[in-house]
């Protein structure tokens, strides 16, 4: 695989691909966990900007932005089929979120990180604040990136 055949697509909510991510995002994030879509978890979902990573029309991994305010985004619902981990994907996809989040003019991302990815985030600039707490059944930690946001560049 080649990260340069990866395409990060901006999904429109109630699409056909919109569906086939909400599949995928099961798959990946709740079945695990032997989790089931709540009412709370797809709340929201219409003012929330999703995408998808494809590689060869397959997704193969994902992430939700949901906007704070004018100035701050949650990155949610991350993630990467276990095959293509370690292969540089999930940093394709924060990559490709924070240029998104950036031509909004945003300035600083907030994430729950389930605990085993803390080294992953630690590694894309993100620092954690914050007691350790249990979240979809997981120990999570808070963390945040400010995003360098110089339009001269």
């Amino acid at each position: 695989m080649i990260l340069a055949d990866l395409k990060f697509i901006q999904v429109e909510f109630g699409s056909l691909p919109y569906k086939n991510l909400i599949s995928f995002r099961y798959s990946n994030l709740r079945a695990p966990l032997n989790l089931e879509w709540s009412k709370a978890d797809l709340e929201d979902e219409d003012k929330q900007f999703h995408f998808a990573v494809y590689l060869n029309n397959e997704i193969i991994g994902c992430c939700v932005l949901k906007k704070i305010n004018d100035s701050k985004i949650r990155l949610r619902q991350m993630a990467v089929i276990g095959k293509y981990r370690g292969m540089k994907v999930g940093t394709y996809i924060i990559k490709k979120a924070e240029d998104f989040c950036q031509k909004l003019g945003i300035i600083e991302i907030e994430i729950t990180a389930r605990y085993y990815a803390l080294q992953f985030y630690k590694k894309n600039g993100y620092t954690s604040y914050g007691d350790i707490f249990i979240d979809v059944t997981l120990e999570s930690v808070k963390m945040k990136k400010l995003l360098n946001n110089n339009t001269n560049v």
